[in-house]
């Protein structure tokens, strides 16, 4: 009987640390983006992801600002930003409204 209360206090810290882990690295819709960097008619609250940079890694937007790959900052069919997702430097393409 005490092998299985352990078992279930070892499953529950478990499922506690993930959730608390996932939640520590979630962003905002409305947070990942420069909104005063896009162009009238485009919102952060949506977002399409174009590329992860894996070689790259962040811990807040600001260390991917300069991260941009130049085919993306010259396609003009979206205002392309490098934002910090999940650790790592990922160009996204913000929603049109």
């Amino acid at each position: 009987m005490k092998k299985k209360i352990y078992i279930l206090i070892i499953i529950f810290v478990l499922v506690i640390s993930g959730i608390i882990f996932c939640l520590s690295n979630y962003t905002k819709p409305s947070e990942i983006c420069d909104k005063s960097r896009l162009p009238v008619g485009y919102n952060c609250s949506n977002y399409k992801i174009a590329t992860i940079l894996e070689s790259e890694s962040c811990t807040i937007n600001k260390d991917c600002e300069d991260k941009l790959p130049i085919e993306y900052a010259l396609m003009s069919s979206c205002p392309y930003q490098a934002v910090c997702l999940n650790n790592k430097c990922t160009v996204v393409c913000p929603s049109y409204n």
